[in-house]
């Protein structure tokens, strides 16, 4: 039986400032939060890091190849797509049901169902399997 994504993360350890708690030296602004984790008690391996990044890299686009429907991610604001309008420096409006986003810079296009979430996500812990513990890939033996 396959393991369903929802089962498996990128790879990650416990943190080295908290130990795993996720609280370190507490202060009167921000509490006892670990900054280093934020607050969660683990960090992303090197070969997390990498896949993380590989996976979110292969969501990116140009902003001019999104079309309406799209559920796009851009400067932390999510919104799906019903409208694009062209503005006069190049940029592109999008427009969302409550929000709109002006921007000419690559967007994440976010999966719209699980099944393509899924998919995605096989795909990048697959790539995170190619990866030694540096989060560089493996080298291969040539001719063999």
């Amino acid at each position: 039986m396959t393991p369903q994504p929802s089962t498996l993360e990128f790879e990650r350890e416990p943190c080295s400032r908290c130990g795993g708690c996720g609280r370190y030296s507490y202060n009167q602004i921000t509490g006892d939060r670990c900054f280093k984790c934020g607050g969660r008690g683990w960090t992303l391996t090197k070969r997390g890091v990498a896949a993380h990044a590989w996976h979110k890299a292969q969501r990116t686009v140009p902003a001019s190849q999104v079309k309406v429907g799209d559920r796009i991610q851009s400067m932390g604001l999510k919104i799906t797509v019903r409208s694009i309008e062209p503005q006069s420096d190049g940029a592109l409006l999008f427009r969302g049901q409550t929000h709109s986003l002006i921007t000419a810079s690559p967007v994440e296009v976010l999966p719209v169902t699980n099944d393509a979430k899924n998919a995605a996500l096989m795909r990048s812990f697959a790539y995170q399997d190619t990866l030694g513990k540096n989060g560089k890939p493996l080298k291969t033996k040539e001719g063999v």
